[in-house]
């Protein structure tokens, strides 16, 4: 994955990499990413930016929007700067106090009540409120994800982060809190049924709302056609640009041509048919949105199951690795 720069040039995860080896050890990084594609830099915090469990030398984490592979919601079409629901809009509110819109936070995301909101809990903050396209993730949750052992893939879904102390696997407590929110609830098994249920009931509709577009786009292509048909019978020289008869038909005779296409018979329904197109736009992000939440929630469960895990079953160095992630997420600015 690439972050692409001026000039039609590019950055990869690896050269990225590279410039952060050359600062002073001493000196700790941390990054945000909010792009498409983000979670491929979760690998600046290792050497040569490797898939593996070494840390680079000195300080260094991260937060990123999405996975390697997926969009992030500010590719969405949403347009309204009030209801942007973006990644960092939320991660940026936590460490602020206030929503975009200057508004009281809905709860209070300093979780250890120390007084500051780190940036790991405005991370915490943001996949706990936000309800948008976005499936973030931090630096050591990548690790987490890393250490997974594949052998023991078949128990670790019938694992429960139960028992768990919330101080020390927040994605219990996330998990409930999300499952809450979203009127899942339960036992563990009818909460995995619900989500699955509501999960396959978004993919239809997303199916539904883009087959009824993909016909009104066919359907507005076609009028479109006949009454630029119409209007090039009317004013040949419409249809001839880069001539100077086709100048010359702009000079003269463009306002007589936007009331001949406004009075055409097709057009109101061009019309009506482009408003439906935006509308199922807004359907479809909304609709996406509320997919997300149940992958979200699912995630989290998983998170929570794999740091009960990883608490029992890492080497000593492999957790104080992952501590070290930690404790750079939990610095506050």
């Amino acid at each position: 994955n690439t972050v692409q720069l001026w000039n039609n040039s590019a950055l990869d995860v690896r050269e990225f990499e590279a410039l952060l080896a050359r600062i002073d050890a001493r000196v700790p990084v941390r990054f945000l990413f909010t792009q498409c594609y983000a979670g491929a830099f979760a690998r600046l915090v290792h050497p040569l930016a490797k898939d593996t469990l070494e840390l680079a030398p000195g300080e260094r984490c991260g937060f990123l929007a999405e996975g390697p592979d997926r969009p992030a919601e500010g590719c969405s079409a949403a347009i309204n700067s009030d209801d942007y629901r973006d990644y960092s809009t939320y991660f940026f509110a936590a460490l602020s106090g206030r929503t975009r819109r200057g508004e009281r936070l809905p709860n209070d995301p300093d979780r250890d009540r120390d007084g500051r909101v780190s940036l790991y809990e405005a991370h915490l903050y943001a996949l706990r409120n936000a309800h948008s396209n976005d499936l973030p993730r931090s630096t050591s949750e990548d690790f987490l994800e890393r250490w997974h052992p594949r052998a023991l893939d078949w128990s670790l879904a019938l694992e429960s982060a139960q028992g768990a102390r919330p101080e020390d696997n927040p994605y219990f407590v996330l998990a409930a809190e999300v499952t809450q929110a979203l009127g899942l609830n339960g036992t563990p098994a009818q909460i995995a049924q619900a989500i699955r249920k509501r999960a396959g009931a978004y993919q239809a509709r997303h199916q539904a709302l883009e087959q009824e577009q993909g016909r009104i786009e066919h359907e507005i292509q076609a009028v479109q056609g006949e009454i630029q048909q119409a209007l090039e019978w009317r004013w040949p020289e419409a249809g001839m640009p880069y001539t100077r008869a086709h100048r010359r038909f702009l000079q003269q005779d463009l306002d007589a041509a936007q009331e001949f296409i406004l009075a055409h018979a097709r057009y109101p329904g061009l019309v009506t048919q482009q408003a439906r197109h935006a509308e199922i736009n807004d359907e479809l992000l909304a609709n996406e949105r509320d997919q997300t939440q149940m992958e979200k929630v699912e995630r989290l469960q998983k998170l929570a199951r794999l740091r009960s895990r990883f608490d029992r079953h890492a080497s000593a160095a492999t957790q104080a690795a992952y501590r070290r992630l930690l404790a750079c997420e939990r610095r506050p600015l």
